[in-house]
């Protein structure tokens, strides 16, 4: 990410990349993990979440394991 969007993230706000067709292989969206639980936070329980480590071939993403509220 660039300065700026780093400082963004950093922020907890969402940072998209969209100065490209959406669904194209350069799109791109980075969501904090307190704004992804804002939210679901009303709809699901998180269960589990895993943030992406890094790895020799890149960052991997982060993985949520979600139960929706009754």
């Amino acid at each position: 990410m660039t300065n700026d969007e780093v400082e963004k993230f950093d922020e907890n706000q969402l940072v998209v990349r969209a100065k490209v067709k959406v669904g194209h292989r350069t799109y791109a969206a980075f969501q904090p993990p307190l704004f992804f639980e804002k939210i679901i936070s009303n709809y699901f329980e998180i269960l589990k979440h895993h943030s992406g480590e890094m790895q020799s071939w890149g960052l991997e993403q982060d993985y949520w394991v979600l139960q929706a509220k009754k």
